[in-house]
């Protein structure tokens, strides 16, 4: 008996864009010029849901940095077919950090569509700047003090 064939990095990126569409119906989010999240300005080059797609790729994937995916992703034909318009290693950062709320929302999404753990852990560390909401801001004695000193007799 033979065994089945792999599928090609197409039918794995149409899989993972169809699961993000998916997720994004059942947790009731739609695009709006592009942005799965309101923000000011024109409607962005290239949609946040291409950048979601691609951030679960490179996870998928296994890559341990964003510019070995940079590159691979510029060198690759089925990638560039797929995705003719991309953005810089930066932007593409910068915006997946933008999103890292919304994958998160989408991960829980995908978990109640397969009722099982999240199917993506992520390696891809997240800026302190970002983990920051999970943690009140602690205050640092120099705010502290003029607090103190007008409660000093």
């Amino acid at each position: 008996m033979s065994e089945p064939a792999a599928p090609s990095l197409e039918d794995i990126v149409i899989a993972v864009y169809a699961a993000i569409d998916d997720a994004l119906s059942n947790a009731g989010i739609k695009a709006t010029n592009g942005k799965l999240i309101s923000r000011p300005g024109p409607a962005p080059q290239v949609d946040d849901r291409e950048i979601l797609c691609l951030a679960l790729i490179e996870e998928i994937l296994g890559f341990h940095s964003d510019n070995s995916f940079h590159l691979w992703l510029g060198r690759n034909p089925t990638m560039c077919a797929l995705f003719p318009r991309r953005l810089t290693r930066q932007n593409f950062a910068d915006r997946r950090v933008l999103l890292t709320g919304l994958l998160e929302t989408l991960c829980k999404a995908l978990c109640v569509m397969i009722e099982g753990p999240s199917p993506f852990l992520s390696s891809t560390a997240t800026p302190w700047k970002s983990a920051a909401r999970f943690e009140p801001r602690r205050r640092s004695a120099w705010e502290d003090l003029p607090a103190r000193a007008a409660a000093m007799p």
